[in-house]
């Protein structure tokens, strides 16, 4: 978890600091259960080619990435993290 928040500019980071928060964002609850989860892969590959291939896929060198179920819950991710900037 540590390692998820220490990206503080990424989707998953603001995911997990919602999730910590003691009074949640009410536009975040109405999306909430589209949000399937973090996707973060904090290790490496055996080979440098593996790595790169996903870390491409997954968000830069970051590996970071929140799936989800609807575009609305993703496209609410961005605004918030912009308001927190």
């Amino acid at each position: 978890m540590e390692k998820i928040e220490g990206k503080a500019d990424s989707a998953a980071a603001v995911v997990h600091k919602l999730l910590r928060s003691p009074k949640p964002e009410q536009l975040y609850l109405q999306y909430a259960h589209d949000i399937l989860g973090v996707v973060a892969l904090l290790g490496e590959f055996r080979t440098h080619k593996l790595s790169s291939m996903l870390s491409t896929h997954l968000g830069k060198d970051q590996l970071l990435a929140v799936v989800c179920k609807s575009r609305a819950a993703q496209e609410l991710l961005t605004i918030i993290k912009w308001i927190e900037m």
